[in-house]
């Protein structure tokens, strides 16, 4: 269902996610595909573009990865192996004239072996103005060295930047990118292990409702960053996606799970704005953080 005139007039639902940056990162909406959702950038077309702040692309690396995605059902969830990386170039050739049309905007997600691949592909972004932002994920890295990376690719690029990081031990995280980040995606999925269908086992991220508590729980202990906090992971329930701002995220990210709900994008956020009207509130930032405890 889209939103009616009328409600896009008397609520502002615009996010900022990169405040102090030069250009900034003004979303329409604070609902984003996460990375995998929206292939390079195209949400499916049963989702309801509208209702959308941004899409995240497929993993670009300076070189192509050569393994092919991997999934094992669990109960509640799965475990994905997402294989390697496209190369920018190739996708640049194939992407950047549907960039141009694109509503919502992209941000593109970077991916690489090393800081010096990192670097090349953030540069080699840089030359598309289309994409709006870079994100990156800092999950195998301790936080110091996680820093150090983001901030070679804030040299490599005047994009704003989003970094993932882990929900198990999200405070180092944060204390170690303020400065340098401009969001931080609260959380990069937990690795798991599990048998797959077809033989095999398979060690990858872990998508399920189980993993939604866990993005709460790191919400609740960022209370006190200064940076903009994007929740993700788990969120397959509209109402998720208010909790989530009532414990301090600005936006939510959605990922696998509009492959079985198309809709929830929408309907994430009409809950969102009934919340507010509930509240009597005219502006989301005035929902973001409500009840963090």
């Amino acid at each position: 269902m889209r939103m009616n005139e009328a409600t896009k007039v008397s609520i502002n639902l615009s996010v900022e996610l990169a405040p102090g940056h030069k250009i900034g990162l003004l979303l329409t909406t604070p609902i984003l595909l996460g990375c995998g959702a929206a292939g390079y950038g195209d949400a499916p077309d049963v989702v309801d573009a509208s209702a959308l702040g941004a899409v995240i692309t497929l993993p670009l690396a300076s070189r192509a990865g050569g393994a092919l995605p991997r999934l094992a059902p669990v109960p509640g969830g799965v475990v994905m192996d997402g294989g390697g990386p496209a190369a920018v170039r190739a996708v640049l050739r194939h992407w950047a004239e549907r960039w141009r049309r694109a509503n919502p905007p992209v941000i593109a997600h970077v991916a690489g072996d090393s800081p010096a691949d990192l670097a090349a592909c953030a540069e080699a972004l840089e030359e598309v103005r289309e994409v709006a932002a870079l994100e990156w994920r800092a999950d195998s890295l301790p936080p110091d060295d996680a820093a150090s990376i983001a901030a070679r690719l804030r040299a490599a690029s005047d994009k704003p930047l989003l970094v993932q990081i882990p929900l198990a031990g999200a405070p180092a995280y944060a204390e170690a990118l303020v400065g340098v980040a401009d969001a931080l995606v609260v959380g990069a999925p937990p690795r798991g292990t599990a048998w797959s269908e077809e033989g095999g086992w398979v060690r990858g991220d872990v998508h399920g409702a189980g993993v939604f508590p866990m993005v709460l729980d790191a919400l609740h202990a960022l209370r006190e960053c200064p940076l903009p906090l994007v929740a993700f992971g788990g969120i397959l329930l509209p109402e998720q996606a208010v909790q989530a701002l009532l414990a301090g995220a600005c936006a939510v990210m959605l990922d696998i799970a509009i492959c079985r709900a198309p809709e929830l994008p929408s309907e994430a956020l009409e809950a969102i704005i009934r919340e507010m009207e509930n509240r009597a509130l005219d502006d989301v930032r005035q929902l973001v953080g409500r009840e963090a405890r």
